[in-house]
């Protein structure tokens, strides 16, 4: 049976990130994090498309991205991005650089 992560399109990154309406209301934070979506923890009822932005440590890189809904539960949502060229790159440099760290640490 393959694991979980070897089942995902995209590997995810474990790491709580908060994650905004534009307006800037809080939704929730992230559980994981990957470079097509991830899940985001909330009480919020979130809609099956929504935009979101979220801030991308230790620079805080904002990163904008249309989303939809891809399964709920009592936890919050999973959610797939749709990312315009600039904030796919801001993303997948930060995941790139975030692997590097952990392959580092281990």
């Amino acid at each position: 049976m393959l694991n979980e992560q070897k089942k995902r399109e995209h590997p995810r990154l474990e790491t709580p990130i908060k994650v905004f309406e534009p307006g800037g209301k809080l939704i929730g934070s992230t559980k994981n994090l990957s470079f097509n979506g991830c899940f985001i923890e909330t009480k919020e009822h979130i809609n099956n498309a929504f935009n979101i932005s979220f801030l991308l440590p230790p620079e805080y890189r904002n990163v904008n991205a249309l989303c939809e809904v891809k399964w709920s539960n009592n936890s919050g949502v999973g959610i797939a991005f749709t990312l315009d060229i600039k904030n796919k790159t801001i993303l997948f440099e930060w995941l790139f650089l975030k692997g590097l760290e952990l392959e580092q640490s281990r």
